[in-house]
């Protein structure tokens, strides 16, 4: 497993840079850069395909998670800019994360969060995985070695709760050439954002408003399969 027994302040970049390593070869002629901030989802991914840069912010309450758990949030952000071509988009990011063998990472991160169940998004057309479709997904040796890490953390899943729904779990931001920015699976035109910015995504029914350093610049019905 990748994760060490000995649990310290975690370094992002050294996460990454080990989970690179060990299963994203597609990434590893890219530039990685990595930040600790307060956002208003756990992380938010952003990358450039032409300059091969992956941007990952991650929200400062999540340094206090497992390293376990953060393994599974960051396999979920870096399988975001390969998968990005695929629909449903979060869907695809988590099947992406278990074909890769990270997917007892994606578990612990998704209990650790209280997702218990599939969190639909995009009017029911994407969806997060939940903690127990995840663990069917699972090998036999993946199972165990999934029992064993929570019973490392003194972690017993419930069978009821997803206290942790109603945040936003990630947030994608990606520009392409022809001035569209899409943010968690919505398209703005004609928005630059800068790197250093905060981005908050706030939905209401079928509109997604865009919020950039809490100013509101934008706003969205079109989902990723519109």
């Amino acid at each position: 497993m990748l994760i060490d027994r000995k649990i310290t302040s975690p370094d992002l970049d050294a996460l990454v840079s080990r989970l690179v390593r060990h299963a994203y070869p597609e990434l590893l002629d890219h530039r990685l850069t990595t930040r600790w901030s307060r956002i208003s989802s756990f992380a938010e991914v952003r990358w450039d395909n032409r300059q091969k840069h992956v941007s990952i912010t991650c929200d400062t309450s999540t340094r206090a998670w497992h390293e376990g758990a953060l393994f599974g949030l960051l396999s979920h952000e870096l399988s975001h800019p390969i998968s990005e071509a695929a629909r449903p988009v979060e869907a695809n990011a988590d099947l992406d994360v278990i074909d890769r063998g990270l997917g007892v990472y994606l578990a612990t991160e998704r209990v650790t969060t209280g997702r218990y169940k599939d969190q639909t998004t995009h009017r029911g057309r994407d969806r997060y995985y939940g903690y127990r479709s995840i663990r069917q997904r699972l090998t036999h040796q993946e199972t165990i070695q999934l029992n064993r890490l929570l019973s490392d953390l003194r972690i017993v899943p419930s069978i009821s709760s997803d206290g942790g729904v109603g945040r936003i779990h990630d947030i994608a931001v990606v520009e392409d050439e022809r001035g569209q920015t899409s943010v968690g699976g919505y398209l703005f035109h004609g928005l630059q954002i800068p790197s250093s910015s905060g981005v908050k995504l706030v939905i209401r029914e079928d509109t997604a408003f865009l919020y950039v350093n809490d100013r509101i610049v934008g706003q969205s019905s079109l989902g990723p399969s519109d």
